[in-house]
């Protein structure tokens, strides 16, 4: 197995520090637009490129559909994105203008990124796509061989299976479960009517969120907005499929991974509802757990030399969440590596962890949290879905004080909880030798 040194890692890290910091300076804090817009809009002015990101987030992710229709969520999205014209996607193009959409547990995600000199046009296109989307028959059936080829993907990559089984696992009776794309039995069953009705439902002004990034000074967003952007307010009251549903696979995930060849390791652990508290601690936590030198897992790697690589994926929506700790080893290590971190999982539980151990877990997290801030889109979503799904804006525009906020006891107590051997579910996806017995 191969040894990376953790000091020159963390190193590198806090040398961009000062130039992030430098750059910052060009950022102004987030605020609130008062538009004709029945919502705020969320603003935050960033001068350090001429680019501009504009993001429409609606509460109509994966738990708005029940699990027989899993992957409308993501179908209506993309079909609210659908580009109206030969004649607007070559404008677009020669812009340079980019529209994307996704789903995640709660929201679904409308985005545009566009040079700030084209805004303007570039925003009026997207207002006459979302006042009256065109939704056909051919470009369902278009958008749901796309999805079908992503599930495809999702499919081969160990990783994302295993993800996805945790979710499934433990959020299942919230409404979770199941993929953004669907099965291939519930796309079957998705039709046009399903589409109008699922947009009719969801996507009013009056429940959507709205966020920009840009360089442009907030009054000419604001005259832009409300020069371009004047959607249908009313809107009935939602719907959330709740109830226990199984997942969107109809056979077994892990049946296609029985002969990996590099065995992976999973240990899946519920968190909390998501608030402005539990997303801090979460993140930390994975951190800690899993990520990058110095976390509990890389002692499989340095010096055990008993897993290839160690990291930690975080699902967390409004009604619960989970982290799962991924750790890819050869074959005959697969039972000594489970014994070690469940050992090591089962210390931090009881003992917790040090003063030490917390302090560089922080900075390494600042750094990290620095690095990502950095993109305008990624800051966008993270602004506008923490305004509107409720957290609050305010933990992610001051995340590294907050951070630095977090006291020993109230991170032991967390990692206590989550890591509690009942609350624990492991999946292993892969060949395990067996161990030769003295």
């Amino acid at each position: 197995m191969k040894r990376n040194s953790a000091l020159s890692v963390i190193a590198a890290g806090l040398l961009c520090v000062p130039a992030l910091l430098l750059q910052a300076e060009a950022v102004s804090p987030p605020q609130l637009l008062r538009t004709a817009l029945p919502r705020p809009v969320v603003f935050q002015q960033d001068a350090r490129s001429a680019l501009t990101v504009f993001q429409v987030l609606v509460p109509a992710g994966i738990r708005s559909v029940p699990a027989d229709r899993r992957g409308l969520a993501f179908l209506a999205a993309r079909s609210v994105m659908e580009i109206p014209s030969g004649d607007a996607v070559k404008e677009l193009m020669e812009m340079g203008t980019q529209f994307s959409s996704w789903v995640d547990g709660d929201l679904a995600v409308l985005s545009m990124t566009a040079l700030s000199e084209h805004f303007p046009a570039s925003l009026k296109i997207l207002a006459s796509m979302l006042k009256k989307p065109l939704i056909t028959g051919i470009r369902i059936q278009r958008v749901k061989e796309w999805m079908s080829r992503r599930e495809r993907a999702e499919s081969d990559s160990p990783r994302a299976v295993i993800v996805q089984m945790m979710v499934d696992h433990f959020l299942g009776a919230q409404g979770y479960a199941g993929a953004a794309m669907g099965s291939e039995k519930t796309r079957a069953g998705l039709g046009r009517r399903h589409v109008l009705d699922h947009i009719q439902a969801h996507y009013h002004s009056g429940r959507m969120g709205f966020c920009v990034v840009s360089d442009l000074d907030a009054e000419q967003v604001k005259a832009l907005l409300e020069a371009h952007l004047r959607l249908d307010k009313a809107a009935p009251e939602p719907t959330l499929a709740t109830a226990p549903s199984a997942g969107g696979c109809d056979a077994d995930p892990a049946s296609a991974f029985r002969e990996l060849q590099q065995p992976l390791l999973a240990w899946g652990m519920p968190l909390p509802p998501q608030d402005a508290q539990s997303f801090l601690l979460a993140r930390l936590s994975a951190r800690l757990l899993a990520r990058g030198p110095g976390s509990i897992a890389w002692h499989l790697r340095d010096p055990l030399a008993m897993a290839y690589t160690v990291d930690c994926e975080i699902r967390h929506f409004s009604g619960g969440g989970a982290m799962v700790v991924m750790v890819r080893t050869a074959p005959e290590q697969v039972e000594p590596a489970c014994r070690e971190l469940e050992a090591r999982l089962d210390d931090i539980a009881a003992a917790g962890i040090s003063q030490q151990q917390l302090a560089a877990a922080v900075r390494l997290e600042s750094v990290n949290w620095l690095r990502a801030w950095q993109s305008k889109p990624e800051r966008a979503w993270l602004l506008g879905s923490f305004a509107l799904n409720g957290p609050g804006m305010a933990v992610v525009s001051a995340y590294d004080s907050r951070l630095r906020e977090l006291t020993l006891a109230e991170v032991n107590a967390f990692l206590s909880r989550l890591l509690a051997r009942g609350a624990r579910h492991r999946v292993i996806l892969g060949k395990a030798a067996k161990e030769e017995k003295p």
